[in-house]
């Protein structure tokens, strides 16, 4: 166990580091079978990444819904723990048999629940002594796979950074310098629609760049570089740049309000501004009213997009701002479901609050306050 998270790290792939930690804890325990699951929980499906001895053949799909039981209850254990004698075993292991001890850990990675190592130990092993050692491989292993997902990640980064965003910032550059040149030419049907295809490339292009900063997003509070912006001018720049999408979807789209400068990251707010006018438009039906409003009381400046949508139940609106949360799939809308999630850390970055208001069919108002001082 004293190396385990110098050889996960230095194996080249997610594949190889799990069958690594499974190997080592099988060595260690003298375990006769031993299974690694992850947890998907934007997908809510729990995955099989190794196990030993293959035993998944003619079991189930490697992946299973994650209230497959015994998972959730497996899941939401603190540490080691015992399923008795009799319990169901986790899906791809064979079922236990007599005499045969089921031991399950869930590993953690920054307070949430990444996966689970589950055992079949022998009647005469050291139970004690196999639960210390499984404690330490979940917490071990949680670090190292965490670790070789981080290189994974940057490598996905890498390519999308050279194979879409670059192509991507060309692409827009040419749509604008053909969209004026229409405007020059006074023909208002195709800058129209150059603007709606200007507006779709942005949107990809802001996609891309949500998986970038969600790095840095994930290792704590984003880093804030302030000036002096006029939120109103900021929130109108916006709104003009949805308008095409706008009257595309047989919406009106409405800035207005005033306040005093403000101190905060332009790009950053930006793509707060943004996300909420983006959402408003894509998840109300035509014909239908988007609102942005700026406005200050002495403490506070107040940004609102109100629109009259498709609205959520209190019971999505608890979940409203979590990472990969999504709404009304029904209706066909793209995303990831990071966009409220990035939104919120900015806003907190800069010491100010985002909240919702809604109701079913009737809309919803988020609310945006940011610090004057």
């Amino acid at each position: 166990m004293r190396t385990l998270v110098d050889d996960l790290m230095i194996t080249p792939d997610m594949g190889t580091a799990a069958m690594t930690l499974i190997e080592r804890l099988r060595d260690a325990t003298g375990a006769e079978a031993v299974a690694l699951v992850s947890v998907d929980h934007a997908r809510l499906r729990c995955r099989l990444d190794a196990i030993w001895p293959d035993e998944v053949a003619g079991g189930p799909a490697n992946e299973i819904p994650l209230k497959t039981e015994p998972l959730p209850y497996l899941l939401q254990q603190p540490g080691p723990v015992v399923l008795a004698s009799g319990e169901a075993g986790i899906p791809w292991l064979a079922k236990p048999r007599p005499g045969i001890i089921t031991l399950s850990a869930p590993l953690r990675r920054r307070e949430s629940v990444t996966g689970l190592l589950v055992l079949h130990l022998g009647e005469n092993a050291d139970l004690e002594l196999c639960e210390r050692t499984l404690a330490t491989a979940a917490n071990v292993g949680a670090l190292g796979l965490d670790a070789v997902r981080r290189d994974d990640r940057e490598e996905f980064l890498a390519m999308v950074r050279h194979d879409i965003y670059n192509p991507m910032t060309v692409a827009i550059f040419h749509t604008e310098m053909l969209g004026e040149t229409l405007e020059a030419r006074d023909d208002r049907e195709l800058a129209d629609l150059t603007q709606s295809v200007l507006s779709c490339l942005n949107a990809v292009c802001d996609l891309v760049s949500n998986f970038f900063y969600l790095e840095a997003i994930d290792e704590g509070a984003p880093a804030i570089h302030p000036e002096s912006i006029d939120l109103t001018e900021l929130a109108l720049e916006i709104a003009d740049a949805h308008r095409a999408m706008a009257r595309a979807r047989d919406l009106t789209l409405d800035c207005e309000g005033s306040c005093p400068p403000l101190m905060a990251d332009r790009r950053q707010l930006s793509r707060v501004i943004a996300n909420l006018v983006g959402n408003a438009l894509k998840y109300t039906p035509g014909p239908g009213a988007v609102r942005v409003r700026v406005d200050a009381n002495d403490e506070h400046v107040i940004l609102t997009v109100q629109d009259t949508g498709a609205g959520m139940t209190p019971e999505n609106l608890l979940r409203l701002f979590e990472k990969h949360a999504r709404f009304h799939q029904h209706m066909g809308v793209p995303g990831t479901g990071l966009g409220l999630y990035l939104s919120k850390a900015i806003v907190e970055a800069h010491g100010g609050t985002i909240e919702a208001t809604s109701e079913p069919g009737k809309g919803s108002t988020f609310t945006v306050r940011l610090p004057r001082a």
